[in-house]
């Protein structure tokens, strides 16, 4: 079975203290910088999400990049 085809069934988010918790529902992107290519590679790993959760990460994403004013029309 290549990663295509597997099914995440958890996220585990480990803290610095060294507890850990794991998530049965969310989403995490990986993101790959190929400078070579001036590209960045995203994966996303998603757990047990309906669209309308997805809709509703995005939204929340959007809003919170929003409020720390990080679309201020800089890059970085």
């Amino acid at each position: 079975m290549d990663e295509q085809e597997k099914n995440a069934v958890k996220i585990t988010v480990t803290y610095d203290d060294g507890t850990a918790k794991d998530l049965e529902k969310g989403l995490v992107f990986r993101l790959t910088e190929k400078p070579e290519a001036e590209q960045v590679e995203i994966m996303a790993e998603m757990v047990a999400m309906s669209g309308k959760d997805l809709y509703t990460v995005v939204a929340a994403a959007v809003e919170l990049g929003s409020r720390l004013g990080m679309f201020n029309g800089s890059e970085g």
